[in-house]
């Protein structure tokens, strides 16, 4: 963060261990952000927040307890100063983006080829290689042999590595493509105001 010593502080509110978990990882490895908790309902997010005082929370709207509709409306009348991220896949959210999307328009490093790099950027966004076979409607065969080759070229051998060389090599850039997989999802402010984001990954391998 330019100019700033203070790093940014983010709580996730995830049902899903698996998701819950992987942005940690990757907020983790993301400079000038710090995740101060992890809940796994609106109820422990509320907690969260109240204890730690985030400038962000990144908020799943299904959720035990306490939905994460109901945990939005409730941080932002207590807390105005804290942007809410909602992450949904919801089928009546706007219109996702095409795969190749994701992709930035430069050359890919170590003889990636385009579909393997569009696989990477996917294992960047926290998808399983059968949630990647569905969005590049292919068989989860075919993407298990191309996040194969993907290791062999780059000499990463897990989805950890995987996720944070996707970040080094501007295949998953928060500031850009990150926000563009085909997912969707809103930024919420004390009054209102709605931007498009999108998941990060888990490091899990699957």
């Amino acid at each position: 963060m330019t100019g700033q010593s203070t790093p940014v502080r983010v709580v996730v509110a995830d049902d899903q261990r698996v998701v819950r978990d992987g942005l940690v990882t990757v907020l983790g490895v993301l400079p000038g952000i710090e995740v101060v908790g992890a809940a796994a309902d609106g109820e422990q997010a509320l907690a969260l927040v109240k204890a730690h005082r985030p400038q962000v929370v990144l908020m799943d709207l299904r959720m035990p307890r306490l939905d994460g509709v109901e945990a939005t409306r409730r941080i932002l009348a207590a807390h105005p100063a804290t942007a809410v991220v909602v992450l949904t896949t919801y089928a009546t959210a706007a219109p996702a983006a095409a795969p190749g999307d994701v992709l930035p328009s430069r050359p890919l490093p170590d003889r990636l080829t385009a579909r393997e790099a569009e696989v990477l950027a996917l294992i960047a966004t926290g998808r399983t290689n059968s949630q990647i076979a569905k969005v590049l409607v292919v068989s989860p065969s075919t993407v298990k042999t191309h996040i194969n080759n993907i290791f062999a070229k780059t000499g990463i051998s897990d989805r950890a590595h995987a996720v944070r060389y996707a970040y080094e090599h501007g295949l998953a850039d928060p500031g850009s493509t990150l926000w563009r997989v085909p997912s969707t999802a809103g930024v919420t402010r004390g009054r209102g105001r709605r931007a498009r984001s999108a998941p990060a990954a888990h490091c899990r391998a699957r």
